[in-house]
């Protein structure tokens, strides 16, 4: 047996294998616990901004699905826009977005 530091059992290779793959594994899943909690923050704050614009206006049930899709076409239009146009891409009219 290997005694590691202080501690008051002694504890095999194995053992400590073992615990070392739980607390990776407890690691692991605080952090996809963190991601889902980003994630959740990031769709509604979606959410707000287009709610804000009008767009989602009456949609019910799919509020979340096509804030998503106006992001998406506008991150798509602006990674597509070339430096001299990129100013005129986003106008202050979000109802842009989906008329392109």
């Amino acid at each position: 047996m290997i005694i590691i530091g202080q501690m008051k059992k002694s504890k095999t290779i194995e053992e400590l294998e073992k615990e070392l793959i739980h607390m990776r594994e407890l690691h692991m899943s605080k952090e996809k616990g963190l991601q889902r909690e980003i994630d959740k923050k990031l769709r509604e704050l979606t959410v707000k901004r287009w709610d804000e614009s009008g767009l989602l206006e009456g949609l019910t049930g799919v509020r979340e699905k096509c804030a998503q899709l106006f992001e998406n076409r506008l991150s798509l239009m602006i990674n597509e826009s070339t430096e001299e146009d990129k100013n005129e891409t986003i106008k202050e009219d979000p109802s842009q977005i989906i008329d392109n």
